[in-house]
């Protein structure tokens, strides 16, 4: 068993506050890139080659992703004329908390539609995946307790890893769900 960790420092968790934070994670390819990067540092041109992109293309994708703080250049390389960049994560995880009165509601919206839409494709693909899903009337104060015994199993997840295995992802929610409570029956003699 080996800890994933990256060839640079980066603190262990980020929140999520900002709505451009959430809107950088809202499009698949800038997870693809985080998702890299989560492994070593790399140049836009690294990246450009594993993802078969164009280096433009990437580059306007890192940039958005620096700009909201997920992203930064964690080293320099002299290559002749030219300075290489190397970039990397702020942090290995990421917390989004969003609240019902929070104007990143809609980012999020679009950060989770994302992440979702690659866990139903990979579900589809692959035969050792699994899925839990269950519901509960869960007070507030609870919640929060569950989210942040979600992030110390994303950690443990992570310190799983091992060299030459296939990359998996944990992907762990608590969301409210809109279903209407049944109105409790009137207890009487008749039942069968």
């Amino acid at each position: 068993m080996i800890e994933m960790q990256p060839d640079y420092e980066l603190e262990e968790t980020m929140r999520l506050e900002t709505p451009e934070q959430y809107k950088a994670l809202g499009e698949p390819l800038r997870l693809q890139i985080i998702n890299l990067l989560q492994e070593r540092a790399a140049t836009t041109i690294q990246l450009a080659e594993a993802l078969q992109l164009p280096t433009s293309t990437v580059a306007h994708h890192l940039q958005v992703l620096v700009k909201a703080g997920l992203v930064k250049v964690v080293r320099t390389r002299q290559v002749r004329a030219i300075t290489e960049r190397y970039y990397g994560n702020v942090a290995r995880s990421f917390l989004g908390i969003v609240s019902r009165e929070s104007e990143m509601k809609g980012v999020a919206r679009e950060m989770h539609g994302a992440v979702l839409a690659e866990v139903f494709t990979a579900m589809q693909e692959d035969t050792q995946s699994g899925l839990v899903h269950t519901l509960a009337r869960v007070p507030m104060k609870r919640r929060r307790e569950f989210i942040e015994r979600l992030d110390a199993l994303g950690k443990e997840f992570e310190q799983a890893a091992e060299a030459d295995s296939d990359m998996c992802a944990f992907l762990g929610a608590i969301y409210t769900v809109r279903l209407p409570q049944l109105r409790q029956e009137e207890e009487s003699d008749d039942t069968v």
